[in-house]
C-alpha cells in the first residue's frame, strides 16, 4: 500500500534553518501543503521564498505558549495538521514545576 501526501498538511517547526529547506521541497514535490514555523519571522519567510512553491511560514516560539496558540490557529486546513516534521533546535533554560 502506498501512502500519499498529496494534499496533507505539514508543518516544519525550525522551518527557519537551512536544514529545512530539503524535507520541505521533498514534501512540495509530492504534494503536500507545506508551512514552515520559526522563532525568527523574517529567516522563516526568507527561507518559504527561498524554496519556493506554495510553502508559507509562520513565526513560532515554542517558549511562548501564546505564541504557540497563535501558530495552531494559523496552521492547516478545516481537516487540522496530518504532519509534524521538527528540525528545530535549542535547549531548555526553564524550571519544570
Amino acid at each position: 500500500m502506498t501512502y500519499s501526501l498529496k494534499d496533507k498538511d505539514v508543518l516544519i517547526v525550525g522551518g527557519g534553518s537551512d536544514i529545512a529547506a530539503a524535507p520541505a521541497t521533498d514534501l512540495l514535490q509530492d504534494g503536500a501543503r507545506v508551512t514552515l514555523a520559526g522563532r525568527d519571522a523574517g529567516r522563516t519567510a526568507a527561507a518559504a521564498k527561498a524554496i519556493g512553491g506554495t510553502v508559507r511560514a509562520i513565526a513560532l516560539d515554542l517558549s511562548d505558549e501564546e505564541s504557540i496558540r497563535a501558530a495552531a490557529a494559523q496552521v492547516g486546513t478545516a481537516g487540522g495538521l496530518d504532519h509534524l516534521v521538527s528540525v528545530a533546535t535549542g535547549f531548555w533554560t526553564g524550571r519544570l514545576p
